[in-house]
Formats: C-alpha cells, sequence, structure tokens
C-alpha cells in the first residue's frame, strides 16, 4: 500500500518537504505523517525548515482543530521541537490560512507560520533562512 504522503529531504540544505497526496485524509492519517515528522526531527543532526505543501489538502474544520492541537500543544509538539527551524505552508485555501495563523496564539505557544501560495516562492524563503 502506498503511503497517502511524502516527506522529501532536499540535498543540498536542511529542507525537508511534506507533501499529502490526494488520498491522504487529516482523520486517518495526521497520526501517522505527524509521528513521521517526529521521528525526522529527533532523528535530524541539525535543525530543518519544514515546509507543509497543503496545496489540494481537503479537510473538515473539526479535523483542522485537531490537527493544531496535535501539532502545538500536547505531550509532544512537533512545532515547538528544537529542531523545527522554520514552519512555511504552502496553500491558497482560506480555511487552512486563517488556521495556521491561529496558531500563533498563547494557546497554541505562540506559532509562527509563513505561507506562501506557491511551492517556489516557500523554497525560496526556506534557501534564505539557512
Amino acid at each position: 500500500m502506498t503511503s497517502p504522503y511524502t516527506y522529501q529531504f532536499l540535498d543540498d540544505a536542511p529542507i525537508v518537504v511534506f507533501t499529502p497526496n490526494a488520498d491522504y485524509r487529516i482523520g486517518t492519517d495526521h497520526a501517522a505523517s505527524t509521528k513521521a515528522l517526529l521521528d525526522i526531527l529527533d532523528q535530524s543532526a541539525r535543525p530543518l525548515v519544514y515546509i507543509a505543501d497543503l496545496q489540494g489538502l481537503r479537510y473538515d474544520i473539526d479535523e483542522i482543530m485537531a490537527g493544531a492541537s496535535t501539532v502545538s500543544r500536547g505531550k509532544n509538539p512537533t512545532y515547538h521541537h528544537p529542531n523545527m527551524k522554520k514552519l512555511i505552508v504552502v496553500t491558497t485555501d482560506d480555511g487552512l490560512i486563517q488556521s495556521y495563523q491561529g496558531l500563533d496564539n498563547p494557546i497554541f505557544g505562540n506559532v509562527h507560520a509563513y505561507i506562501y501560495s506557491t511551492l517556489d516562492d516557500a523554497l525560496a524563503d526556506a534557501y534564505a533562512s539557512i
């Protein structure tokens, strides 16, 4: 069975790109993809720029709220990991944009996401950050 998401490591920089495919469902796949990211961060010898390429992601608002809590709060909040140098999101979806902007709030630990409409713009920012 093929994974509903990929993590791509760039050869020339400490950047990892997460891309869910059309079969990815937050309700069933988010826990595994978050665990995989946590493993990547734990095993990294240095901080990484993380790009979530969420173009075309399908979701409902309850899934987004649960997902936001998982990555920013609790026992192992991925977005607060010491090896998470920067969080970059690629989307043009207004609901996702608002959700990621909402993470920059004390209840979520003031997670700041840099949001871009194209992967090229996100990569340019990532390279400028290293």
